[in-house]
């Protein structure tokens, strides 16, 4: 698992996990929209990943943008 200072990553097998991890409303920002776009790049240049999961922390998903 890699923690950011907004989501959290992880990869095991062929799923990768990305969290939300700024609750309780995991509001979207600048920062955080950087992370993301990080994370997706990440995924995309994966070969291995064959399943992505977004979740979030808290009861929220997300708020913002």
């Amino acid at each position: 698992m890699v923690s950011h200072d907004h989501i959290r990553t992880r990869r095991e097998g062929g799923l990768f996990e990305i969290t939300l991890a700024r609750p309780p409303l995991n509001i979207l920002h600048g920062p955080m929209m950087e992370e993301l776009a990080a994370a997706f790049t990440a995924v995309a240049e994966d070969r291995e990943t064959k399943v992505l999961l977004l979740r979030a922390e808290g009861k929220v998903f997300s708020a913002g943008a």
